[in-house]
């Protein structure tokens, strides 16, 4: 039996403990507390002494400085688009994840790619959800009424004047066309050769030595232009090599690249060798690599019969995997990396 005493001792040793566990569990809680403070904070530098930003407004800090050729900084990352990949132009500078407004950052040039459709990829502009816009040429930099994407029309009037620096004149005379433009010129082309009697796979070899097939032209893109004249003896003359010769020296600075160059360059499939057409590949390589990744066959249809609205049919389509329309001629092109953005 408990005396009063022991009852009273009892209860102190009680409260003591209690106020020990307390004690134990505050301490506990304070050293949790600043641990988390600690690992925030060591968090928020780099590996540099670098604050790791996370910009999420326009992408202005980060993909701005990957267009127009800057360094980006360890872990740098700018949530409002696509992935960065590194494609024709390599990959973003010091391991960032830079993720721009609808586009992937490359570094060749700076240039920042978009994620494009199909329909914009084959020129049907009017199915396409890429929201890639085109700009009237202005008239003194081409021949007739045609449009392309701005920044191409920027980079050559750059281009433009630097040449006339050296007492050359360049004059755009062929820009975008859309998929029935191209496909008015290829059946133009085809009904003449069937009244010849040159008909199935031969007429579409024969047409593709100079046009392309609808869907598959980089004309479609709004980044290739032909320049000064259509004709391959032009650029044999005085007037037209030297022309053709400041270009080959020249055109890389503003963006531009001549990609159907002559077969001694390496270039052994595709199109004859067209000194007039120059693509501006800041732009134009994303595109050839999105359309070798999304374009198939099965969107070239076989006319009169039954085809879905993404499927394209115009006379001798049912031939473009014979002649490897994709491989050999949309894939036949000549990039010599040496190109910068202007």
């Amino acid at each position: 039996m408990q005396t009063k005493g022991s009852m009273d001792a009892e209860g102190k040793r009680s409260n003591t403990y209690i106020f020990r566990a307390l004690y134990w569990v505050l301490g506990l809680i304070l050293m949790v507390g600043m641990g988390g403070v600690w690992v925030i904070l060591s968090s928020n530098r780099g590996h540099h002494g670098r604050n790791n930003t996370e910009v999420t407004r326009s992408g202005y800090d980060v993909v701005g400085a990957v267009r127009d050729g800057g360094a980006v900084q360890d872990g740098v990352t700018a949530q409002v688009g696509c992935e960065a990949e590194s494609g024709y132009g390599g990959s973003a500078v010091g391991g960032a994840s830079v993720k721009s407004q609808g586009g992937s950052a490359m570094r060749n040039g700076g240039a920042a790619q978009g994620e494009v459709d199909i329909y914009f990829l084959t020129g049907r502009n009017s199915k396409s959800s890429s929201g890639v816009g085109f700009t009237t040429v202005p008239v003194e930099f081409c021949s007739k009424a045609m449009e392309l994407q701005p920044e191409v029309i920027e980079a050559f009037g750059k281009m433009r004047t630097a040449a006339a620096g050296a007492g050359i004149a360049l004059t755009i005379i062929s820009g975008r066309r859309n998929y029935e433009q191209q496909k008015v010129i290829w059946v133009n082309k085809w009904n003449k050769l069937q009244s010849r009697g040159i008909h199935g796979v031969d007429a579409v070899e024969h047409i593709l030595r100079y046009s392309s097939m609808p869907g598959s032209s980089r004309h479609h893109w709004g980044t290739d232009i032909d320049i000064n004249s259509l004709e391959p003896a032009y650029f044999t003359t005085a007037k037209g090599a030297k022309e053709l010769a400041w270009l080959r020296a020249n055109a890389h600075n503003y963006g531009f690249a001549e990609v159907y160059s002559p077969r001694t360059t390496g270039r052994s499939t595709g199109y004859q060798p067209e000194p007039w057409h120059w693509s501006y590949m800041p732009l134009a390589s994303s595109y050839l690599t999105q359309y070798k990744q999304k374009i198939g066959y099965t969107l070239f249809g076989i006319p009169d019969s039954k085809n879905s609205d993404s499927v394209m049919v115009f006379s001798g389509s049912q031939f473009a995997k014979t002649v490897k329309i994709i491989e050999n001629y949309v894939g036949g092109v000549n990039d010599p990396g040496t190109w910068k953005k202007p």
